[in-house]
């Protein structure tokens, strides 16, 4: 090990000057997303489109079991994905966001399961592209998976001082002591960003969709037929990509993450044209997506997981900036129209069409991301790695079985109570179709400023961040009261504040978390501890989903 770490510390290598590099994966982290924030933010429009649909929930499971597929996939025939350049993955993914959410405005009330199908392909372009980024970033210094999550989440000024923060973790070999290239310009952290923005920009887009989704198929509990078909597809590529590692990776991570935007773009764009009467075809929809989001978060997570933790967190500050980004695109498009079912078709389809456009720009960054100077620097380092055997995976996941606990509950919590269940169950008089839209917001940007947070003051032991994933069940009983406690407790004041709570540990605790394990582990297994961790959250992800369904409140 000693020998190791003074071959490593020896390498001259090439800085990234002017942060090119950075911005890109802050980018692709935001356009990783962007499809999903599109589609939940327009869950007025879906709601008026399906009203008996329950298209959050529908949405979701779709989207994510979809998005779950791909990432299965991806560890399972791991030396076959690696066929596709990183970059090919990339720009499928993208063109499949594209597709899907140009096509989104197009479907009308008539057709539930086009527009089902459409989420489903976002799902899948969010599992290939995001399995793909993540699985690169993860061989990367730290700052760029945190660029990604960043990148799903926010502002340049928040990234600058997000950039600001440094925190030394403790392992045999640190990863950041190399002389490397500097990211100057924080373009490799931005690029990380933004592809975790697009990782999670379908999932958001259909969930915040909500309304023209439950307008399209007011009988199909939506959003919880969404949370279960987009969640189960992701976990499915995740567990496909364990499983056979060796053959995903003979897809390059460029050409996962393109295969996965393409999937994400096909879908969003194909939603808008699904009406009411093809529901099962929009739940489709909902599973390409969900597979993309597999394929295309196993991978952004995986090459996170080795590179600097700004990376890391520029990913997960990412995925929440796709929610605040669709939320807001979901509200003026609301606003600007006429409350009519034309309105609402009409708003739905313009979110949608700039959902795709911004996986667009998902798609470029990928491609330009091996570029950067930096980014050629940490792959050439990287590019002797040994395939991760099924066997191996499973011993580092027991070296980093709490973390992997504590991202399975924050999940399981959060995705049983939302968006489900603010969605459908939480009701207001003062408010009305507004009241989903406004509580999704809320959750949103609590999200972003809890992955955000991270930046400022982050929890350095694991111990600590898992009893703090355990005390999120607190939860349950706090909602339950917002509809059978006090009135105080029903009170559209209280539950907006608690929706606050839910987001803001959610990204908080989510970004601590996946940042603390892959550097718990030697620098050599940081990858695979990052795909476990992807692993546990995929299946928290389709738990809470799932008990949505179940859950008596």
């Amino acid at each position: 090990m000693e020998s190791l770490k003074i071959d490593i510390e020896d390498q001259t290598v090439q800085k990234d000057t002017y942060k090119i590099a950075y911005l890109i994966h802050f980018l692709l982290g935001a356009g990783n997303l962007l499809p999903w924030n599109a589609l939940i933010t327009a869950i007025d429009y879906f709601g008026y489109l399906y009203p008996e649909k329950h298209v959050e929930k529908v949405f979701s499971v779709a989207y994510m079991s979809s998005s779950l597929l791909v990432l299965l996939v991806m560890i399972k025939w791991s030396n076959l994905s690696r066929k596709v350049s990183f970059r090919g993955r990339m720009n499928i993914g993208f063109t499949m966001f594209l597709i899907s959410l140009m096509l989104t405005p197009t479907i009308g009330a008539s057709r539930f399961y086009v527009m089902v199908a459409s989420v489903v392909i976002c799902g899948l372009a969010d599992g290939l592209i995001g399995g793909s980024l993540i699985g690169s970033a993860g061989k990367l210094p730290r700052e760029y998976m945190q660029a990604i999550f960043a990148g799903t989440a926010s502002s340049v000024g928040t990234l600058m001082g997000c950039n600001n923060s440094e925190c030394s973790l403790a392992s045999e070999i640190d990863i950041e002591d190399q002389t490397v290239q500097k990211d100057t310009y924080k373009i490799a952290y931005l690029i990380h960003f933004l592809l975790g923005a697009g990782n999670l920009l379908p999932w958001n887009a259909l969930i915040t969709a909500i309304d023209y989704f439950g307008y399209l198929y007011p009988e199909k509990h939506v959003e919880k037929v969404f949370s279960v078909a987009y969640m189960s597809s992701s976990l499915l590529v995740l567990l496909v990509m364990i499983k056979w590692s060796n053959l995903s990776r003979k897809v390059s991570f460029r050409g996962r993450m393109n295969i996965g935007f393409t999937m994400f773009l096909i879908s969003l764009m194909l939603t808008p044209t699904i009406g009411a009467s093809r529901f099962y075809v929009m739940v489709a929809s909902v599973v390409i997506c969900g597979l993309a989001d597999g394929l295309i978060g196993g991978s952004l997570i995986g090459s996170a997981g080795k590179l600097p933790r700004e990376y890391m967190q520029a990913i997960f500050a990412g995925t929440a900036s796709s929610g605040i980004l669709v939320s807001l695109l979901r509200i003026i498009t609301k606003a600007s129209l006429p409350h009519t079912p034309q309105g609402l078709r009409t708003s739905a389809h313009f979110y949608f069409i700039v959902s795709t456009a911004i996986l667009m720009v998902c798609i470029v960054c990928c491609n330009l991301l091996h570029k950067l100077p930096v980014m050629e620097q940490h792959y050439k380092q990287l590019q002797h790695e040994h395939p991760t055997s099924t066997a191996k995976l499973w011993d580092v996941a027991k070296m980093i079985q709490w973390p992997a606990l504590g991202v399975f509950i924050i999940y399981t919590v959060t995705l049983s109570i939302f968006p489900g269940f603010l969605a459908e169950n939480i009701k207001s008089k003062v408010l009305k179709d507004w009241y989903p839209i406004v509580l999704i917001t809320t959750y949103n940007i609590a999200d972003f400023i809890g992955k955000c947070f991270t930046a400022m003051y982050m929890v350095k032991s694991v111990n600590k961040a898992t009893w703090g994933c355990v005390a999120r069940l607190l939860f349950y009983p706090l909602f339950t009261a917002c509809l059978h406690g006090p009135k105080w407790f029903r009170s559209e004041e209280f539950v907006v504040l608690l929706t606050f709570m839910l987001g803001f540990t959610n990204g908080y605790l989510t970004s601590v978390i996946m940042i603390l394990a892959p550097k718990s582990v030697p620098p050599l297994e940081a990858e695979t501890a990052a795909i476990v961790m992807a692993l546990f959250l995929g299946i928290g992800l389709v738990s809470g989903s799932v008990l949505g369904w179940f859950w008596i409140i």
